[in-house]
């Protein structure tokens, strides 16, 4: 083997060695579930406070890590002519925010969007997608979904109470979160006091 040779394969091993920061892959993770392209990622991730000075992947490795984070779907897209009974009108706000967020709602997705609105059927229709994604890509990957099902159980963007019983879950590490995917119960309440404040304004302005 030539020396330049020996240089190539010593540099692609490091390049596949190459591990970033558990923040950043999380922040990639949570982005792309949310739907965002890797260019808007990557956008998002040089503005991110949480992350600032960490180690940044590039926008090609970004579109990789983003491929592997949203397996293909052999089940095809979803269609009405799939639904039975009751099922497409648990199913539709999943479809729309799909279509909202530049998305195919396929079959598997369905299925999972079918299953959370009958456990939460409270939840709105952007978490609902959401955590489709989610359970789809933990199930492919290998991950556990045991944090998932507990967040469903405790239901913390239902109100204080809830919020203040998941809380207390997360520290006392009845639950143990795997990643970010989760809002945490900080989360719902910096979503309920801006949803407030939203509200306030709108009054004051009528």
């Amino acid at each position: 083997m030539h020396d330049n040779d020996i240089k190539r394969t010593s540099a692609t091993r490091k390049r596949r060695r190459r591990r970033f920061p558990d923040q950043v892959v999380e922040a990639v993770q949570r982005l792309a579930i949310k739907g965002r392209t890797p260019k808007e990622i990557e956008r998002e991730l040089r503005v991110d406070e949480g992350i600032a000075g960490l180690d940044v992947p590039t926008l090609r490795t970004i579109q990789r890590m983003v491929a592997d984070i949203t397996p293909d779907d052999p089940t095809g897209p979803w269609t009405l002519a799939d639904a039975a009974g009751e099922d497409a009108e648990k199913i539709l706000p999943g479809l729309r925010e799909a279509i909202e967020l530049g998305k195919t709602l396929t079959k598997q997705e369905a299925e999972w969007v079918l299953k959370i609105s009958l456990a939460a059927p409270e939840i709105d229709s952007a978490e609902l997608y959401r955590l489709a994604r989610v359970y789809r890509w933990r199930l492919h990957v290998g991950m556990p979904i045991d944090d998932l099902d507990a967040y469903l159980a405790y239901r913390p963007w239902m109100g204080r109470e809830e919020r203040e019983a998941w809380r207390a879950a997360l520290e006392a590490r009845d639950v143990v979160l795997r990643g970010s995917m989760l809002w945490t119960a900080e989360d719902w309440d910096k979503a309920s006091s801006q949803s407030d404040a939203s509200r306030r304004q709108e009054g004051s302005t009528r």
